[in-house]
């Protein structure tokens, strides 16, 4: 089934429930900061979502961290059974960051791993992703220019100095 301009799914849960669209997502920044260590967000959320699951790998460091933790995590899912459904990027030069991505990914045999492209994407952004030939395999779309995303953010935490 689609909907609006061929969408598949809404991480708006209001929207899933008065629309009956399927609802879908992935982990928050703040699952990421507010967890002792990013490889402890991405196994707690493995072991919660182990079917579904997809890290947010640009929270800190996405080259030196975000990658290898989802790496690691994705092999302990694979020894249980399971299988990492996808990295999710969502800042940052997206082109270079996937082309970097989908390396590491199959020089570990984890190329059935997906990228996921988000963070303020639209019709302009995709296109030049393209002519850069970035390995992208997901594109979500959303909030370009809305208000929501300052819904979203959290901007002050006594416990963490947070990154974004």
């Amino acid at each position: 089934m689609s909907y609006i301009a061929g969408f598949s799914s809404t991480s708006l849960c209001s929207a899933a429930m008065d629309f009956d669209v399927p609802v879908g997502g992935t982990m928050e920044h703040a699952d990421i900061q507010f967890a002792e260590s990013e490889i402890e967000a991405f196994r707690t959320y493995a072991n919660v979502f182990p079917d579904e699951c997809v890290f947010l790998v640009d929270t800190y460091d996405t080259i030196h961290s975000g990658i290898p933790n989802a790496i690691k995590v994705a092999k302990e899912l694979e020894a249980k059974g399971y299988l990492l459904k996808g990295i999710r990027i969502d800042s940052g030069d997206l082109a270079y960051l996937s082309k970097q991505a989908r390396k590491m990914l199959n020089e570990q045999n984890l190329d059935y791993v997906k990228i996921i492209a988000s963070g303020d994407l639209d019709e302009y952004v995709i296109s030049a992703l393209a002519i850069q030939k970035a390995k992208i395999d997901v594109f979500l779309i959303g909030t370009k220019g809305s208000q929501l995303m300052n819904n979203q953010r959290l901007v002050q935490s006594t416990k963490l100095s947070l990154k974004k």
